[in-house]
């Protein structure tokens, strides 16, 4: 019933009734717009109304099913139009494709079912992943940004195809992830004769991890996913071999940001990777090509960046040096946010918050376009919310969360990758990276604790480019819950310290000055107290004050859980600890502060959520300038609690706006073939940049009409350098851009000078910034010929 609902109104079919006058209208408008379907007669007493349908007999096995979402009570228009608009499923981005390299033909990408086509990447921004990608250098680090959807795992598959058939090592936050990522590379990967099993879970039996094990030590593996807590076992002995055997070719982290929120005090396992990662390279002989280290993520903040600077640089340098050790990081990949999603919230302030929640959930999941995610913070919450819709009559649902088998989650994937699934509750981990294309709608029945983790959970709708819904359904006790998760507990320097000399006083110290630290010095002896301990370690290593090392011999007597350290800074004590890791902890608080502040600001209504996003996402460049993701289009953002942004901007010709063309070949040979239509739609103010315009352009003139030709007036551009031309009769301008980059400042110093217009550029020309494409730089500016064109012959 849901699906039919969905499919009904993806035909449209109530857009007319829902927007009509008065009744009569209304009636008529749905009367035309009606769907005939069979039905039998043991079906005709279903309850359309709950799932917003109008059913009306035609005769004995026919009714004609009408969208009546118009007659929902407590639905109101914002939430109607963005169900339409999910419904509808129409384009919203659509990267341009970019000519891709042999080796994609290797791979499922660029390939049409069975017919293989051109190699292309998906975008520019995928593009210059994969080339920096393919050309770092030994030592340095890549930071790979792309939005959901766009093809980090293309990135990893280009490296198990890399020459000599070395291991890719994956380190993914999640099991699922994992499970997600396995299925994903035996896909893509097919020709390439990859073993069965690549993902080395703990839920998995011994003999499949033993097995992976077996493979890596063989050189026979090529590649395996695993979560960090693996590399404390027997899987990281296999990997340290294979680094000694020079058949290591790559360490990955899928969704690094992960890496800096769930470290400090979740998961210290995962604070633990970079070092077992520097470990693993000091371990590779001279004369063998050391792994590439690659970050990737669809969600990096700037203090997310200087998180992991702190993770993988090397403290142990000091001045001029440390300017060199930046300019490791390697920063590849696109910066913009996802157009995708229409933005709808609404709140229960109520004095029963939560079961005015629970029913308006009740009543708008059936309505909801499919497939579904449901998030809630709390896993009580997961549970009662998939209980409550199964109650309800709901039966496509599936839960998952921490504590769900793993078999179970296998299952659970499987379903929704083959569409047996319609609607998954699950706790926010659930759906990182996860690639189910086609997803419509993501509900919160929570809220998170930062802008990013919402733009990370939101990004998982819509991978398709196609326009999705998220709502968001909160209550006063969501805003309590966020403000507490989203600070997180960052070990004390009292406490840090008592740690610190309980540690080094029960140390056993081996040969050449090592030091091998019991994490469970402590009197408690139990995990979370050795989870604490990990944590002063971790800290210790990221403010530079010591190094952790994972092989050699253990000493007689040292326990397989104490962690092995050389001492870089050895003043530190007990009284002096929290100072010495005061700078971390002061800006992991400040980057938790500026999180929450600007989740709370938009909760508020005290900030616009378009310009709220491109401030949780602004990056700053080698130089320390500010690079902010572009709009996403006008009128994204409005200052209400309820709704946010539902139009998509104009593509009309003409617009206040001024556009860039990106046309194939030559601009002046473009446009000497396309005059006509721009003299049609009255471009007749050429503006000349330099004589070889001129050139390109009074050759575009020749062969149009004399009349026509009288009409264009040729414009010296630097004539007019900081003055406006003389008003003219609705004219516009059109220019050439004959540099090889170009970033928004140019476009705008047109704009400025002649007022609307159009400046065409070829398909070489590259934005000016070195991180962004030109889809980055200009957004809904940027046109291309198919789209702009036929506007004109209009």
């Amino acid at each position: 019933m849901p699906l039919l609902g969905q499919l009904i109104r993806w035909h449209q079919v109530d857009e007319e009734a829902d927007g009509a006058g008065d009744e009569a209208d209304e009636e008529q408008a749905a009367e035309c717009r009606a769907i005939e379907v069979y039905l039998p007669e043991s079906k005709k007493a279903l309850d359309w109304d709950r799932f917003g349908l109008e059913a009306v007999p035609r005769g004995t096995f026919t009714v004609e099913l009408r969208c009546a979402l118009h007659r929902m009570e407590g639905v109101d228009e914002d939430l109607r139009e963005a169900i339409r608009r999910a419904c509808r499923q129409e384009l919203q981005t659509s990267p341009v494709p970019v000519l891709g390299d042999l080796w994609l033909n290797l791979t499922a990408h660029g390939r049409v079912g069975e017919t293989a086509t051109v190699p292309t990447y998906k975008s520019d921004g995928q593009r210059r992943l994969i080339r920096a990608l393919d050309s770092l250098k030994p030592g340095q680090v890549l930071m790979g940004c792309l939005p959901t959807g766009e093809g980090k795992s293309l990135a990893i598959h280009r490296l198990v195809l890399e020459p000599g058939e070395r291991l890719v090592v994956v380190i993914v936050p999640t099991v699922t992830l994992a499970q997600d990522q396995e299925i994903e590379a035996h896909t893509v990967l097919a020709s390439q004769g990859l073993p069965d099993c690549l993902a080395y879970l703990g839920a998995r039996p011994d003999a499949e991890n033993n097995g992976i094990c077996e493979r890596i030590r063989d050189g026979q593996q090529r590649l395996v996913f695993a979560n960090p807590e693996a590399l404390s076992g027997k899987l990281f002995g296999a990997i340290t071999e294979a680094a000694r055997e020079g058949t290591l070719g790559a360490l990955v982290i899928d969704e690094a940001h992960t890496l800096d929120s769930d470290t400090w005090d979740f998961r210290r396992d995962f604070g633990l990777v970079p070092s077992r990662f520097r470990w693993l390279l000091g371990e590779v002989l001279s004369s063998s090509t050391p792994p590439k280290i690659a970050l990737l993520s669809a969600t990096l903040t700037q203090a997310t960046i200087e998180s992991l600077e702190r993770f993988f640089g090397d403290h142990a340098r000091a001045g001029d040096e440390r300017e060199e050790e930046r300019k490791r990081f390697v920063k590849a990949g696109s910066l913009r946010l996802r157009p995708e999603p229409a933005y709808v919230r609404t709140s229960f302030n109520g004095s029963d918050g939560e079961r005015e929640r629970r029913e308006f959930l009740l009543k708008v999941v059936p309505l909801l376009p499919r497939p579904l995610y449901i998030y809630s913070t709390r896993v009580a919450d997961v549970e009662r919310v998939s209980d409550a819709l199964g109650e309800h009559g709901l039966r496509r649902v599936g839960m998952v969360h921490g504590g769900v088998k793993t078999e179970d989650r296998e299952c659970l994937i499987r379903k929704i990758r083959s569409q047996d699934l319609d609607v998954v509750s699950a706790n926010t981990a659930f759906g990182l990276g996860l690639n189910v294309p086609n997803v419509r709608t993501v509900v919160h029945a929570c809220v998170p604790e930062s802008l990013d983790r919402f733009a990370q959970e939101v990004g998982r709708g819509g991978r398709d480019g196609r326009s999705t819904l998220s709502l968001m359904l909160d209550t006063p006790g969501d805003h309590q819950l966020a403000k507490s998760l989203g600070r997180r507990k960052i070990l004390g320097g009292e406490a840090g310290g008592r740690r610190w000399r309980d540690m080094w006083v029960a140390k056993t110290t081996g040969a050449g000055g090592r030091h091998w630290l019991p994490v469970n010095a402590d009197e408690r002896q139990n995990e979370t107290s050795e989870n604490w301990s990990k944590t002063a370690i971790v800290m210790m290593e990221a403010c530079g004050l010591l190094r952790t090392h994972w092989g050699g011999a253990r000493p007689a007597g040292v326990d397989h859980r104490d962690i092995c350290v050389e001492i870089l800074d050895g003043t530190v004590d007990e009284e002096s600890w929290g100072t010495k890791t005061d700078p971390l902890r002061n800006a992991l608080k400040e980057a938790d502060r500026r999180a929450h502040d600007l989740m709370a600001r938009y909760l508020n209504g005290e900030t616009p959520l378009q310009e709220s996003l491109i401030r949780a996402f602004t990056l700053l460049d080698p130089d320390g300038e500010e690079c902010c993701p572009p709009p996403i289009r006008p009128g994204f953002a409005d200052r209400t609690s309820v709704r946010i942004g539902l139009e998509k901007s104009s593509d009309q010709v003409g617009s206040e706006s001024p556009t860039l063309l990106v046309v194939p070949g030559e601009p002046g040979a473009f446009l000497a073939e396309h005059v006509e239509f721009f003299v049609a739609a009255r471009y007749l103010d050429w503006c000349i940049q330099d004589p070889l315009d001129g050139v390109q352009f009074k050759f575009a003139v020749q062969g149009v009409g004399e009349t026509d030709s009288s009409r264009i007036r040729l414009l010296d551009a630097s004539e007019f350098d900081g003055v406006r031309p003389p008003i003219r009769d609705k004219r516009r301008w059109l220019a050439l851009w004959g540099g090889g980059q170009i970033d928004a400042g140019d476009l705008e110093d047109f704009s400025q000078r002649f007022g609307p217009g159009v400046l065409i550029c070829g398909a070489g020309t590259e934005a000016r910034h070195p991180n962004r494409s030109l889809e980055d730089e200009f957004g809904h500016q940027m046109c291309r010929p198919e789209t702009f064109l036929p506007q004109l012959n209009r």
